[in-house]
């Protein structure tokens, strides 16, 4: 079975903004558009630009562990792939924004394994705290036989025998591997601890960003956005993470390009 590794987003969004459909549904969307003109306008790295540096860096970085024989780098190529490939594969899935820290020291079990959810999130945009690790669906499946609160790169698939339909994979959100495992037999839902993968609130994260903004949706001054990105490039240069997080690459060339913003 090949290993294969999609990165979810549009093909080459970086070239014009070009967001997911519901994004713009959102009620947050039009401050996280000015957000995107203020950056443009007032930082040395355009928004796309730098999102585009940032993506680079991730999937380098994949490529150095020499896991996976194929990697998808946005959600046309998935899609394209998966019609005209076996669907027999072990799959994985994350943003093109987030750290894949090393390979799976075992080979999947069929079906669905989660394992745990680490982030960093400087200024807790999102997250209550600015770093940190949990295994959710398996505390909660272990209480109550049921599957939640699981982010697409905190769950791998070994779809052997095509017990899983990925066909629509390319293009689903974070909760539908929520989905997956409450439609498996039980014999094909798996857990382990290990830390493979690093979500890593940035700066220009949507989903951190409109948590950041929903109490303040109708205003959003440059002044604003100037200080919260001194804030944020202050806060990551001095964070100081525990032990077990030394061994997470990229960090060092985060800081490096978040440096060069101003």
């Amino acid at each position: 079975m090949k290993k294969v590794c999609h990165i979810r987003c549009n093909k080459e969004y970086w070239k014009n903004f070009n967001v997911f459909e519901d994004w713009k549904r959102i009620k947050s969307f039009p401050v996280y558009s000015q957000f995107n003109n203020y950056w443009n306008k007032l930082l040395k790295i355009s928004h796309m630009s730098f999102r585009k540096q940032v993506r680079d860096l991730v999937i380098s970085q994949i490529k150095k562990t020499n896991y996976f024989d194929v990697i998808l780098e946005d959600n046309e190529t998935c899609y394209n792939y998966l019609k005209n490939n076996s669907h027999e594969v072990i799959l994985f899935q994350q943003d093109d924004d987030d750290i894949f820290i090393k390979p799976f020291s075992q080979k999947p079990l069929p079906g669905i394994t989660y394992f745990n959810y680490q982030w960093i999130d400087v200024l807790c945009m999102r997250r209550s705290t600015p770093y940190g690790s949990k295994n959710l669906p398996k505390k909660r499946y272990l209480n109550n036989g049921i599957i939640n609160s699981t982010q697409t790169n905190q769950a791998v698939i070994n779809n052997k025998n095509n017990k899983i339909n990925i066909s629509d994979i390319h293009n689903l959100q974070h909760t539908h591997y929520d989905k997956i495992g409450n439609n498996l037999p039980k014999e094909n839902i798996n857990f382990t601890d290990e830390n493979n993968t690093l979500q890593f609130y940035h700066l220009c994260s949507h989903s951190a960003w409109k948590q950041y903004v929903k109490d303040n949706i109708n205003e959003f001054t440059e002044e604003q956005f100037l200080k919260l990105v001194e804030l944020y490039i202050v806060e990551f240069k001095k964070i100081k993470l525990p032990e077990n997080y030394s061994t997470i690459p990229l960090i060092k060339e985060f800081k490096k390009l978040y440096k060069s913003l101003l």
